[in-house]
């Protein structure tokens, strides 16, 4: 694992993620790394789509309830708003109950 010297100066020595913990695992690990980096790689390439994807669906919809509010006569517009409110809350609630 490659730590600076800064990182290395907070972690425990004791501990499933201390030094010596860290130390024998990277030791046993030590002719796989390539294929650990690649995998972490991966990890994390999928994780940026997946928030890439999120965010998008994010614009898309504040796209679609900009053109539904617009569609809206002025008297309807507050309930129109109240329904998209709500609508979020349960989007937002069911992202962050994951």
């Amino acid at each position: 694992m490659n730590l600076t010297s800064e990182e290395k100066r907070w972690l425990p020595w004791l501990g499933s993620t201390g030094k010596i913990a860290m130390r024998k695992a990277c030791f046993s690990n030590r002719d796989r790394i390539t294929e650990l980096e690649q995998t972490f790689e991966s990890i994390a390439q999928t994780r940026v789509k997946l928030l890439e994807a999120w965010t998008q669906n994010q614009w898309r919809f504040l796209e679609d309830a900009a053109f539904y509010l617009s569609s809206k006569a002025e008297d309807e517009r507050a309930e129109a708003l109240d329904l998209l409110l709500r609508e979020v809350r349960t989007l937002l609630s069911c992202f962050w109950s994951m």
